[in-house]
């Protein structure tokens, strides 16, 4: 269990089958994200949210080598009626003020509802809000799996290419927001024991055709 800010159950995973999907879904992703980096691997966790579960606002940085190229996914899994009230995801707009990012005061709400997934940058700021169960089962807690996706090792930018500070940039704003839980290069694992899992290749018609629609199956 975590308490720094946080007050969940969670257990490291691995599931080629759900790296396929993942890696299925992200051509899709990245397109409607604007999203451009190449991604080849994604570390999972199984989380469960209990009455008074909650994570505070942060990023993901801590979860991943360059945030700036990441991504984040949660994938809500529970019974059905749902014994748990709560547990929203929250995120936030990013406000740049002086060069540094923070979160802002408006967000989106994602509610938890069973097999959806929400794909968001690993750099943005979010939370989970509480969440309630009024039995205490642990059957009828709120239940996700959790997934980092990101590239291989950063890149280093020339000079010449490197972005000009005058003109804002999404993704590196939100990896300068993450900047402060930046974790060290050299670690074997993650500090929930999770390891990292390759990415298959993405299976056929995944993006979006002519018009933003679907290609027919």
């Amino acid at each position: 269990m975590s308490r720094k800010g946080r007050d969940s159950l969670v257990l490291p995973v691995t599931s080629e089958v759900f790296s396929a999907h993942l890696a299925d879904c992200l051509p899709l992703v990245q397109e409607v994200l604007g999203h451009r980096a190449e991604l080849v691997q994604s570390l999972t966790v199984l989380t469960a949210h209990g009455e008074g579960g909650h994570f505070g606002i942060h990023t993901d940085a801590s979860r991943v080598r360059d945030v700036s190229r990441a991504l984040s996914a949660v994938y809500y899994l529970h019974r059905t009626p749902r014994g748990f009230g709560g547990g929203q995801l929250r995120l936030y707009e990013t406000v740049v003020e002086d060069g540094r990012a923070r979160p802002g005061e408006s967000y989106r709400t994602v509610e938890p509802e069973h097999d959806t997934i929400a794909f968001f940058p690993s750099g943005a700021f979010h939370e989970v809000v509480p969440s309630t169960c009024p039995s205490g089962r642990f059957s009828d807690h709120r239940f996700t799996l959790t997934t980092w996706i990101s590239g291989g090792e950063p890149a280093a930018v020339p000079q010449a290419r490197r972005p000009d500070a005058r003109r804002p940039d999404v993704w590196r704003w939100l990896a300068d927001a993450a900047e402060g839980t930046r974790p060290l290069h050299d670690a074997a694992e993650d500090h929930d024991g999770a390891r990292p899992v390759a990415l298959p290749p993405p299976g056929p018609d995944t993006r979006l055709g002519p018009g933003g629609m679907r290609p027919p199956t």
